[in-house]
């Protein structure tokens, strides 16, 4: 790997039901699924050694992104456990 890759940590929630109060759906309950509570850069990685992380206390669950700088390529992800 030429240069640093970043390590992201991003949080989520599995899902969440939300009621409309306006527009057309008035009235409604729609339940959202897989929704992002965070995205967090918590790093960087060469590729020359293990990636060990400490992870902050997040509510749900997340997962780990490793990408190249800027919008490019996702090298790994994985959820945390």
């Amino acid at each position: 790997m030429s240069a640093p890759a970043m390590v992201q940590l991003v949080g989520y929630r599995e899902a969440a039901k939300v009621e409309i109060s306006e527009g057309e759906n008035a009235g409604l309950a729609v339940e959202y699924r897989n929704i992002v509570t965070s995205w967090e850069r918590v790093g960087e990685w060469s590729g020359q050694a293990p990636l060990s992380l400490r992870t902050p206390d997040l509510e749900g669950r997340a997962v780990v992104i490793v990408q190249r700088e800027g919008p490019a390529e996702i090298l790994a992800a994985a959820a945390v456990e």
